[in-house]
């Protein structure tokens, strides 16, 4: 084996430090499979798994939709962070701007500079394209699109911070009373949680009021501008009975999914969080759904002895005057307050990441820029200027809305990757 230099372990470490900040693009971007000697089992007959050892990340339920009976928890109230299952509430929000006609499956939407500077996973949008309500939706489910994410939540809300106080206000609504959405994807944001039974009250609340979009979940595959992109929810695909609906994947949440499936006139939703892959999750999913399909087949369970909305605070709809700001109204992880979203957009600092010839090549600077930082650039705002005399001119790459503490914290994660950037008062 020819030996490895020193530039391809710095080009290495550097891969590998990426992946895991940013993490929340979903499975498909989360790892490569090692690869097995063994014969791997078919899904189908994934019926046995011990159940797992200590994991801080860990929870997991499954419920009878039919009678709300919860049929398995494990931590199911404990706060985690949802990954890409945030793309649930975006597209119950998306059916519902469709049913009220809002918008039409036809509707093309504009793709601005924030839209298109989301890192993978993505459909590799540019600042200026267009991309229609459909093709954005099965970006979502199948790709688990990110850009694609921020283009509805720009349509429906003007901005995705308006669009992340949509999101909760809808939670509340629904009876999610631990779930805090900041963002459109789900990429990573520490006040961003939920819990197990959130996350099946919303998967229940999709299946249940959009009989008509429901069956979307179901898609393997699509094609976007000549690429063919197939889904990575395995167990919607090879899963007897499975239907729908959502895989998500981040460093700081593990990887989750949420499964509603259908046998023998029984249907469940089950949600695993925080598994430890992406194939272990899977195979934790197909294991309680086999388990309690099997004990309902055989009479069902006496231990059960009480519903899901039992162990729910009762929620009573909110009228839009009697909505609060959301920094009285939500609350963080480990029920801290949290800053509230209008004050971090008020924020009046800015990391500059270069000059360059081509927007494009300004947007990946951006791109790489939210990759490496990570937390750190999360919130911020993009911000590519044109100057320049000449027709071409040059492209300036910045992130506006940065604390003091947040630029320069940046900048140091950049400079240790070897990348450019400064950090100062936004005088613009």
């Amino acid at each position: 084996m020819a030996r490895q230099t020193g530039l391809g372990k710095k080009v290495f470490a550097v891969l590998v430090c990426a992946a895991f900040v940013i993490g929340g693009a979903d499975d498909a971007f989360a790892a490569k499979k090692k690869k097995k000697t063994k014969k791997r089992k078919s899904p189908a007959r994934a019926a046995v798994q011990k159940t797992p050892a200590y994991n801080p990340r860990y929870a997991a339920l499954v419920i009878d939709l039919d009678t709300g009976k919860v049929l398995h928890e494990d931590r199911a109230d404990e706060l985690r962070y949802p990954a890409s299952l945030t793309k649930m509430m975006t597209l119950y929000l998306t059916f519902e701007a469709l049913r009220e006609g809002r918008i039409r499956m036809g509707t093309d939407l504009p793709v601005s500079y924030e839209a298109a500077s989301q890192p993978q996973t993505n459909l590799s949008l540019e600042p200026g394209d267009e991309i229609s309500v459909r093709d954005a939706i099965d970006g979502l489910i199948i790709r688990s699109a990110n850009d694609a994410s921020v283009v509805i939540a720009e349509k429906l809300a003007g901005s995705e911070e308006e669009f992340a106080e949509e999101m909760t206000r809808k939670a509340r609504e629904l009876g999610m009373s631990r779930t805090t959405f900041r963002n459109a994807n789900g990429l990573p944001n520490p006040t961003q949680r939920t819990t197990a039974y959130d996350m099946a009250t919303l998967g229940k609340a999709l299946k249940r009021d959009f009989p008509e979009y429901f069956p979307m979940f179901k898609k393997s595959e699509f094609y976007f501008n000549g690429v063919k992109y197939s889904s990575h929810n395995r167990v919607t695909r090879f899963y007897p009975g499975a239907d729908g609906i959502k895989t998500g994947f981040i460093g700081a949440s593990g990887f989750n999914l949420v499964t509603t499936a259908s046998r023998e006139g029984h249907n469940l939703i089950g949600v695993v969080l925080g598994g430890p892959s992406g194939s272990w999750r899977d195979s934790r999913m197909m294991a309680l759904l086999n388990q309690q399909f099997a004990k309902l087949k055989a009479g069902g369970d006496d231990n059960v002895a009480y519903t899901a909305s039992d162990k729910q605070p009762k929620v009573v709809a909110l009228r839009q005057a009697e909505v609060k700001p959301l920094s009285t109204q939500l609350s963080g992880p480990e029920e801290e307050q949290v800053k509230p979203l209008a004050e971090t957009a008020r924020a009046g600092w800015v990391v500059q990441l270069g000059v360059f010839e081509e927007q494009k090549a300004a947007m990946q600077a951006i791109s790489r820029a939210r990759i490496i930082a990570g937390l750190e650039l999360h919130g911020a705002s993009v911000d590519v200027q044109k100057s320049g005399k000449s027709r071409e001119g040059v492209h300036r790459a910045r992130l506006k809305h940065l604390t003091a503490q947040e630029a320069k914290a940046a900048c140091q994660k950049l400079w240790r990757r070897g990348a450019s950037c400064f950090a100062a008062p936004d005088a613009s």
